[in-house]
């Protein structure tokens, strides 16, 4: 284009067939008529280049009218005594398209990561991010902000005698009826399990937010009718306020916890406010309890893995996902102690979901950094299993990350399969139809019926550790090690041991056929970025770089970690 006239005065033909012009019809134009934002894109160009080449976006008008995206180079030119300037188009539609396309995926993701699947609501995430910004918005107005933690009475029982779906539909009706209690700019967020919070904004005085929570109750007593059956329910009310019960997230969900506590203690259907005295006189398992239930979702909860070998091999087979929970005052919490209460108190799906998420990521992260995956085995709860929604959980988890679901093994302890089998094979055979292989743990303290574990959808044995550990010592175990491993191969099991610690265990276990075997004399826990190097040779020697078998190192056991 001329610069003086700010006319066009010649052009390619391949911008005329993107615009749609025939031959030399734009020659003399103006050039808005091709860069209607010809200004605007003079301008960030000379601010971005001081007026040397540069690349900006600014659209194109096509012949009918329409705008297309494109990213324009322009130059100056001297030529003949005129000023030119040479504009290159490139036409970015795809590109921003892609871009387009990418937020909306990154925004979906997002939604996902907040929102209760089942009921919509937001989630413990999306309350942990967004709370502390109340607070602050709170304390800049000089206001208060009400935490009523609402659960459910009696969910259980309905849930188990009604079904599951009958349970999903009481979850949903119960967020339909929490949204109609409250004002249109406060907040319901599900929890996890029948555990929901409310955020009042600016309540004003307490008898606001007595009313508030009566009305919340008045509307959880409201018969409900599903399946073509009538029944009620009722849920009870912790309620702390800000800044009287706390200024900080933890403080008012651990004191509206509190205050929970006591109005399921105090009969149910109906509320309690914090009070300082109600800290007092509560046992080391409630207080527990009320960690744990903080805990979940948040970096204090934690995996370690720790590796399967190939015991003929040598080669690294799969890793095991253990959990750890590191409390912010007492440190450390041994796995066996959170976990039974975590079964207990219900807390356990909101802490399986948060361990399978954990797995699934670590997964798609090694994925990207071009490692070569190994399957990685989860530990199933019973409760977790008696619920529909697991298999729909792994489902929905490994498609969000694209995992392959054959890298993802569920473990249930013998124990809870004997006494429950029955209840449980379905949700099993579920998990082994999307490719999931299923193994039971502890094998040999559960005293098994075998005519039961032969009906059993089950890929393979774990024999436990306190087996292994005096299987060379003691001659009953080593007599039981062989005889589980002998019923295993007849079975069409494959047999992983636990606990390996020393030398002689492994060759003890290599003569009986043992497939896989785990321990410190391989490896203790560790953490995800450890195994980095583990998958790295594991990919050498799959690709032939390190043919060589590895011979299993013997190395003295180090002091037993938390498993």
């Amino acid at each position: 284009m001329d610069v003086k006239s700010g006319r066009i005065v010649e052009c390619n033909a391949a911008l005329q067939r993107t615009l749609g012009h025939a031959e030399d019809e734009l020659r003399n134009r103006r050039i808005e008529e091709v860069f209607p934002e010809y200004q605007q894109l003079l301008e960030r160009w000379r601010g971005a280049e001081f007026g040397g080449s540069s690349s900006v976006e600014s659209p194109l008008r096509a012949s009918n009218g329409n705008l297309i995206d494109s990213e324009v180079t322009l130059a100056q030119l001297q030529h003949s005594g005129r000023r030119l300037l040479c504009l290159v188009a490139r036409d970015i539609t795809l590109r921003k398209r892609a871009e387009t396309e990418r937020e909306d995926h990154r925004r979906s993701l997002e939604h996902l990561a907040t929102h209760d699947p089942l009921t919509g609501l937001p989630n413990r995430l999306f309350l942990r991010d967004r709370l502390p910004d109340l607070l602050q918005q709170a304390s800049a107005a000089g206001g208060s902000l009400a935490l009523l933690f609402l659960d459910l009475d009696q969910f259980k029982a309905i849930n188990d005698t009604r079904g599951h779906a009958a349970g999903d539909e009481l979850l949903r009706e119960t967020a339909r009826r929490l949204r109609a209690s409250i004002a249109g700019g406060d907040i319901v967020v599900r929890m996890g399990g029948d555990e929901f919070v409310l955020l009042v904004s600016d309540p004003g005085d307490r008898r606001n937010i007595v009313s508030v929570a009566q009305r919340v109750l008045d509307a959880m007593r409201q018969p409900l009718r599903i399946e073509d059956q009538s029944f009620t329910m009722s849920a009870s009310i912790g309620v702390s306020v800000y800044p009287d019960d706390g200024a900080d997230v933890e403080s008012l969900l651990k004191h509206a916890d509190i205050a929970l506590y006591e109005a399921k203690s105090s009969g149910r259907d109906n509320s309690k406010f914090f009070r300082a005295d109600m800290v007092h006189g509560r046992g080391e398992r409630v207080a527990l309890q009320q960690a744990l239930r903080r805990a979940i979702g948040t970096e204090q909860i934690r995996v370690e893995y720790q590796p399967i070998y190939k015991l003929q091999t040598g080669e690294l087979s799969s890793f095991e996902a253990l959990v750890r929970w590191t409390h912010p005052e007492q440190g450390a919490i041994a796995p066996q102690h959170f976990i039974e209460l975590a079964e207990q108190t219900g807390l356990i799906h909101a802490l399986g979901e948060q361990i399978l998420n954990m797995v699934v990521r670590q997964l798609a992260a090694w994925r990207s950094m071009g490692l070569q995956l190994k399957p990685v085995t989860l530990n199933v709860s019973p409760l977790q299993l008696a619920r529909d929604s697991l298999t729909a959980s792994i489902r929905r988890v490994a498609g969000q990350y694209a995992i392959d679901l054959t890298l993802l093994h569920v473990e249930v302890t013998e124990t809870a399969l004997m006494q429950e089998g029955g209840r449980h094979v379905a949700g099993l055979r579920q998990l082994r139809e999307l490719g999931c292989k299923v193994l039971i743990d502890d094998f040999g303290t559960g005293y098994s019926n075998l005519a039961q574990l032969k009906n059993l959808p089950l890929d393979r044995i774990k024999i436990d550790r306190s087996l292994v550990n005096d299987m060379a010592n003691d001659a009953n175990d080593a007599a039981i090690v062989t005889a589980v491993a002998s019923m295993a191969h007849t079975l069409g099991l494959e047999v992983v041991a636990e606990g390996v610690e020393t030398a002689e265990q492994l060759l003890m276990l290599q003569q009986l056929g043992c497939a896989y075997g785990q321990g410190y004399h391989f490896a203790r826990p560790m953490p995800p970025e450890d195994c980095i190097a583990l998958l790295e040779t594991a990919l050498r020697s799959e690709r032939g770089a390190d043919a060589r078998m590895r011979s299993l190192r013997l190395v003295p056991p180090p002091r037993r970690s938390q498993e």
